[in-house]
C-alpha cells in the first residue's frame, strides 16, 4: 500500500496540462514514511510525447506507460515479465458501481478520513530558485493535511493533453473512488500550476504515518523521442488489471450487501 501511494505521488507531482515538444526529464527521488517504516532513494525518468507518457523507475525495475489516444495505462514489471493493463473504461465502470451502491444504500460517498478539511487551501509564493540553469517559481501549498513545497519552471511544457480523462487515467486507483480524482487532482494541479516542477516535496498523512516523496530534476532533454521508447515488451504476459478491479469491487459490494441483509434477519 505504501509503495502504491508513493508511485501515485510521483505520477502526480509532475503532472501538467500544457503543450510543447517531446521532453525527457530525469529525477532523483527520495521516498519515506515517517515513524521509520520505509526509507528509499532512487531515480525515475519521464518521457513525454503528444500521445504517450512513460515513467521508468530504475530502482524498482518498473515502467508505467500512458496511452492518451486509447486511454490505457500499462504497468510493466520487468522482474516478473508482466504487463498490467488498466483501461479508462474500467475506471468509469468501477465508479458507476460504487456510486450506484451508495445511492441504493442512501449513503454519500466520502473521502477516507484523515486528510482534514480539504476545502481549506492555501498557495503561497516563496521566491525563486535556479535548477539546472532554469529559473523556477517556489510555492508552498496546503490542502487539509496535504502539504507540498514546489519549485516550478513556468516555461517548461511537455505535450501532455488536457482533460478529465487524462487526470483519471493518471491517478488510478485514486480516480476509481468518486471524489478522489477531484480532491487529489486539485491538489496536484496546484503543485504543478503554470509549468512543471523541477523540485517538489509532498507530504500525505496515512493513519499514524506521513508519507513523504521528494523529487529533483538532474537532467532535462528537449527533442523527439523514438516510438520504440513507448513500445510494450512483446515477450511479456498481459494481465487485464482493469477487468479484475471491476470484478473485485462488484464482489466486495455483493458481500457487503449479504452481510447487511443477514444482520436484519
Amino acid at each position: 500500500m505504501i509503495r502504491l501511494l508513493h508511485i501515485l505521488l510521483l505520477q502526480s507531482i509532475a503532472a501538467v496540462s500544457l503543450f510543447s515538444g517531446d521532453l525527457t526529464i530525469t529525477y532523483k527521488v527520495k521516498k519515506s514514511a515517517m515513524m521509520g517504516l520505509v526509507s528509499d532513494t532512487g531515480a525515475i525518468v519521464e518521457y513525454h510525447s503528444s500521445r504517450h507518457k512513460r515513467v521508468s523507475d530504475q530502482k524498482d525495475q518498473t515502467d508505467i506507460i500512458y496511452d492518451y489516444n486509447d486511454f490505457i495505462r500499462y504497468t510493466i514489471e520487468h522482474e516478473k515479465k508482466i504487463i498490467r493493463k488498466f483501461a479508462l473504461e474500467d475506471v468509469i465502470k468501477c465508479r458507476e458501481i460504487i456510486n450506484q451502491a451508495a445511492k441504493e444504500a442512501g449513503d454519500s460517498v466520502k473521502i477516507v478520513q484523515g486528510f482534514g478539511d480539504m476545502s481549506k487551501t492555501t498557495v503561497k509564493k516563496d521566491g525563486v530558485e535556479v535548477i539546472l540553469n532554469r529559473k523556477c517559481d517556489k510555492r508552498v501549498i496546503s490542502m487539509g493535511k496535504l502539504n507540498a513545497k514546489s519549485s516550478v519552471d513556468p516555461d517548461l511544457a511537455p505535450p501532455v493533453p488536457q482533460g478529465d480523462k487524462v487526470a483519471m487515467l493518471r491517478d488510478i486507483p485514486f480516480s476509481i473512488m468518486p471524489n478522489y480524482a477531484d480532491t487529489f487532482g486539485k491538489f496536484f494541479d496546484l503543485v504543478s500550476q503554470r509549468g512543471i516542477p523541477l523540485k517538489s516535496t509532498v507530504e500525505m498523512p496515512i493513519g499514524t504515518l506521513t508519507l513523504k516523496t521528494s523529487i529533483e530534476a538532474t537532467e532535462i532533454v528537449e527533442g523527439a523521442i523514438p516510438d520504440s521508447v513507448f513500445a510494450l515488451p512483446k515477450s511479456y504476459a498481459m494481465e487485464d488489471e482493469g477487468k479484475k478491479e471491476v470484478e473485485k469491487i462488484t464482489e466486495q459490494i455483493k458481500n457487503a450487501e449479504q452481510i447487511k441483509n443477514a444482520g436484519k434477519k
